[in-house]
């Protein structure tokens, strides 16, 4: 029978590697914050005068360009034995990425400004594709079972006190309004956060991978067969593409707060939602997420489904409370909450369900399908939308019901 693991009940290396994990962790989600494409990016856009158009392609290009080449690169990770280094690479080129972002809110307007972010943006997709697929492999290389889903919340709530600070600071220090020139150099400081995350992995205590015969033709060639014969594999990416929808209609309810303007401490309103939904829930979240891993996805998504039809209900029947400047961060805050219950329980499935280089081959499959399903996602939501915004967010409070019925029926990755 398999036992969990304590944090108190590591070893001295595995302790020293679980606070750098968590040191690294953070220092990236807050990171994310900074370049999040469905708050900060999207207020920044409009700063900057970027066309509509432009600022449609933030979320897809952010959540796919990470994760649809991971099938096509995981061969070449896996012929570096030591993944942290993989890691600390994509750390530092997320750095130059958001500093190419700062550069370009300094410096640039308009359709130029707005090009120029999305070209960023892309290449920080591409640097964080290789952070996602060694990530995953580092933590379960470095780490007993049953410890992986807390050092994971860990950071996701250290990161969102963090945030939450951050916010408030925001909402009470500043002037109302910020410049375009605020923005830039505020993207500029927090590009040094991936650079924390890069020193912090290069001190990770890592054993080497074994070395891999295989060639790259045949390696993708035996990822692209699993994913249809693999059934845990096979069921995993479809209760994950049906809880996409608690990742794609959180911007949905950013665009029907947009009434308010494009304002400093608007903005604040949505990463203070968010921080204080990571930093309350996300610990419970990886507690839970040890034992209980596909629970934490039902739930997860029970919940994100449940508010975003309740924002849904409110856009059409409560025409006061819409109204209201806290209405749609506070209902952010509450679809966040089951959102951080997803993420980590979808992230700890993966790392517990796995062994030593399927848990590489899992990661980068799965995201690849999954990045595949956002963009076919994307599209049928700019249908959505075009009809009415509250039609994308039904639609996609409605896949997230279905995701977490599915979530249920996964293997489980404990015995009982």
């Amino acid at each position: 029978m398999s036992k969990l693991s304590a944090l108190s009940s590591l070893k001295p290396h595995e302790r020293r590697n679980a606070l750098l994990i968590v040191l690294g962790q953070t220092s990236s989600k807050l990171g994310d914050v900074i370049c999040n494409a469905k708050t900060v990016l999207t207020w920044l856009m409009g700063v900057i005068g970027a066309p509509p158009a432009l600022t449609a392609l933030l979320v897809p290009i952010r959540e796919s360009g990470s994760m649809l080449p991971q099938a096509f690169v995981s061969g070449f990770v896996k012929r570096v034995r030591r993944r942290k280094w993989v890691y600390a690479a994509g750390a530092v080129g997320q750095t130059l990425c958001l500093i190419g972002m700062g550069l370009a809110a300094l410096f640039l307007k308009g359709t130029a400004a707005g090009i120029a972010v999305i070209l960023a943006l892309a290449i920080y997709s591409l640097a964080r594709c290789l952070c996602s697929i060694s990530s995953k492999d580092v933590l379960g290389k470095t780490l007993p079972k049953g410890t992986r889903g807390r050092i994971t919340g860990s950071a996701a709530s250290i990161s969102g006190f963090l945030s939450l600070g951050a916010a408030v600071f925001v909402l009470l220090a500043m002037d109302r309004s910020a410049s375009q020139e605020t923005y830039g150099w505020m993207i500029l400081g927090g590009s040094a956060l991936y650079l924390v995350t890069a020193t912090a992995l290069g001190f990770v205590k890592e054993e080497p991978s074994e070395e891999t015969e295989k060639d790259l033709l045949t390696d993708f060639k035996e990822r692209a067969r699993m994913a249809v014969a693999d059934p845990v594999l096979r069921k995993f990416i479809v209760a994950r593409t049906l809880l996409l929808g608690s990742a794609l209609a959180s911007p949905y309810l950013v665009i029907l707060s947009q009434q308010q303007g494009f304002e400093l401490r608007s903005l604040a309103a949505f990463v203070l939602a968010g921080g204080l939904a990571s930093a309350l829930s996300s610990l419970l979240w990886g507690k839970l997420s040890d034992r209980l891993s596909r629970q934490a996805m039902a739930l997860g998504g029970g919940i994100a489904g449940i508010v975003g039809l309740l924002g849904v209900a409110i856009g059409i029947w409560m025409p006061a409370i819409a109204s209201s400047v806290w209405t749609w961060p506070t209902l952010f805050f509450l679809l966040n909450l089951g959102y951080a219950g997803v993420r980590i329980g979808r992230k700890t499935y993966v790392v517990d369900a796995s062994e030593g280089d399927q848990r590489t081959d899992y990661v980068s499959t799965s995201n690849t399908l999954i990045a595949i399903m956002i963009l076919i996602m994307g599209v049928l939501g700019s249908a959505l939308q075009s009809l009415d915004v509250l039609a994308a967010l039904a639609g996609f409070s409605l896949l997230c019901l279905a995701g977490s019925a599915c979530s249920l029926s996964l293997r489980s990755t404990h015995e009982d």
